[in-house]
């Protein structure tokens, strides 16, 4: 399983930092094949919804940037892992561009999946999503809130489940919580 984790994380912070190192290594535990890839300082600008990757250059975005590049692991791969820090229950801004910028891994028409209207994915990929948020205390609603956009950007993206969490700032139950995070798969 080929697995691209996406995360947005200030270099500076110490718990994010070993909260990443940590979750990498539990990705790789049972050997598959990870490419990290940090989005914070990377160029990527907002999508400006031309949508000519659906029209004029099918898959493709048209803004020479960064994120084509990763919008191209992002359409190999088996499962998408984010990471980032949660702000106001959802994804941080640098991870929130890249998300928007992926709409090529989409087709343009739409179908009705699992009673409801999205679209339908360009390359027959049934991606499984996994989001880890990191809080700076205790919040329930937030860390629902997140669980929620996790959840649903998987049906976006054809999913038949996911997993979501968040960790807080300081635990020491780090590792166990996001062991849980990516063992509760939950249906989409």
């Amino acid at each position: 399983m080929k697995t691209v984790l996406l995360s947005a994380l200030n270099p500076a912070d110490t718990f994010a930092q070993e909260t990443l190192i940590e979750l990498s290594r539990q990705l790789t535990a049972d050997g598959d094949a990870l490419l990290a890839i940090e989005v914070t300082g990377k160029k990527i600008a907002d999508c400006t919804g031309c949508f000519r990757c659906w029209t004029n250059t099918p898959g493709e975005c048209s803004i020479p940037d960064d994120a084509p590049a990763i919008t191209a692991q992002l359409a190999l791969a088996d499962r998408i892992v984010f990471c980032c820090p949660v702000v106001f229950g959802g994804f941080s801004p640098d991870l929130k561009r890249v998300i928007e910028r992926s709409i090529s891994l989409l087709l343009p028409f739409m179908r009705i999946f699992k009673g409801e209207m999205h679209h339908p994915v360009r390359y027959g990929r049934q991606y499984q999503l996994c989001g880890v948020g990191i809080l700076d205390r205790e919040d329930p609603e937030s860390d629902a809130c997140f669980r929620q956009r996790v959840r649903r950007l998987s049906r976006n993206y054809n999913g038949e489940w996911c997993s979501a969490g968040t960790v807080v700032r300081g635990n020491a139950e780090t590792a166990v919580r996001l062991h849980d995070i990516l063992a509760n798969r939950e249906a989409v």
